[in-house]
């Protein structure tokens, strides 16, 4: 399934509501963004980038080259152990719960709160007086 690609950058900090000011403070110092594009090669001088939608190879003049990337999740942990889970390894957890960057990489903020919650799930009346 695709999603909507939208072609904005610093689009995770709209969440944040820190994009329309990021970008404003990139666009007035003359900086040139960039988004569609694939690179293929970094090169002293610049960068061969392709389009996403057609492949259509670029040169791009360029004095530094500053990646944004999509942030995807890394949940090969947690798959490599619901697996020894199944094969019923002597050393395999009980259970396992995806949190944190497992499931969608954040800010640390969220991060801990992801722990935190997984925590009072795991003992919701571990005596703090709260079940949220």
């Amino acid at each position: 399934m695709w999603g909507v690609v939208r072609g904005r950058a610093g689009q995770w900090s709209g969440y944040t509501n820190e994009q329309h000011d990021a970008i404003r403070a990139l666009f007035d110092a003359g900086v040139r963004i960039v988004t569609n594009l694939s690179v293929d090669r970094i090169a002293q001088g610049g960068v061969t980038a392709s389009c996403v939608f057609s492949g259509r190879r670029e040169e791009i003049e360029a004095d530094w080259v500053l990646p944004l990337t999509r942030r995807e999740p890394d949940d090969s942990t947690y798959h490599g152990l619901q697996a020894a889970i199944a094969e019923g390894r002597p050393q395999a957890p009980r259970t396992v719960a995806r949190i944190g960057d497992c499931l969608a990489p954040g800010i640390i903020a969220a991060a801990v709160y992801g722990a935190y919650r997984s925590a009072v799930e795991l003992h919701p009346h571990s005596g703090n007086g709260r079940s949220d």
